[in-house]
């Protein structure tokens, strides 16, 4: 059996200064990266995981976060780069797997509007998937997302 180490690499835009909103703040906690662990390129199930992204606002208007396509530049397949190869995967608003988590463009969907104005702390689940029987040879695969809260 091969083995793949899969790691999503983050970075957050944020915190945001108290003076781009008049009285209003808003900022990251954590963003825990989805972990694929090991994946069977010979196994016919889809490898799935889940991550979160924290955060805590105060007094902002309706807030949405959205995240870059990464590697590939395209949400239609996000792409993990390889020691020789890549590896298709991608984020999910849902548990069903019908909302691509981007950022409203290309077939995807932001997480938002949603109001948070009681400067209370909110943890949003991501839903991340590797589609099964993929070619990927062995190694580790990574990809670099960016994490941006809009208000």
């Amino acid at each position: 059996m091969r083995r793949l180490l899969i790691a999503l690499l983050w970075l957050c835009v944020g915190p945001v200064p108290a003076d781009a909103v008049p009285n209003g703040t808003c900022d990251f906690h954590s963003v825990t990266s989805p972990r694929f662990g090991e994946y069977d390129p010979l196994s016919s199930i889809r490898t799935t995981t889940t991550g979160q992204i924290s955060y805590q606002c105060n007094k902002t208007p309706p807030i949405r976060i959205r995240i870059s396509a990464g590697n590939s530049g395209s949400y239609a397949q996000r792409k993990m780069r390889g020691p020789a190869s890549d590896l298709g995967y991608n984020l999910y608003l849902d548990a069903a797997n019908t909302q691509i988590w981007g950022d409203g463009t290309g077939g995807s969907s932001v997480y938002g509007p949603v109001e948070v104005n009681n400067d209370a702390p909110v943890t949003v689940t991501m839903y991340g998937t590797i589609p099964p029987r993929q070619s990927a040879g062995a190694g580790s695969y990574t990809d670099v997302l960016v994490v941006t809260i809009d208000f």
